[in-house]
């Protein structure tokens, strides 16, 4: 099965990733930036050094990186208004 099924769908979408800096997150973030989705991460930083998240340089990949823990419902509430 190729990604390339997917593409049109994902295409310019605009997609909210909480736990993108993990090891899932982190293929899942390198995933629908391939298919030109719009990807914004909600998460703590990396939980490893060295991590998947760096070696894939996804910082220059999404289009916000916002640093945070997903109890902080004032924080998760904004980035998701946003």
């Amino acid at each position: 099965m190729s990604y390339r099924q997917y593409e049109n769908f994902y295409k310019n979408k605009r997609i909210l990733i909480t736990g993108h800096t993990g090891f899932i997150g982190s293929w899942l973030t390198k995933w629908l930036t391939m298919l030109d989705a719009e990807v914004c991460g909600y998460a703590l930083g990396p939980p490893t050094q060295p991590n998947l998240y760096e070696v894939l340089s996804l910082t220059r990949k999404v289009s916000k990186d916002i640093r945070g823990d997903i109890r902080n419902t004032k924080l998760l509430r904004k980035t998701i208004i946003d």
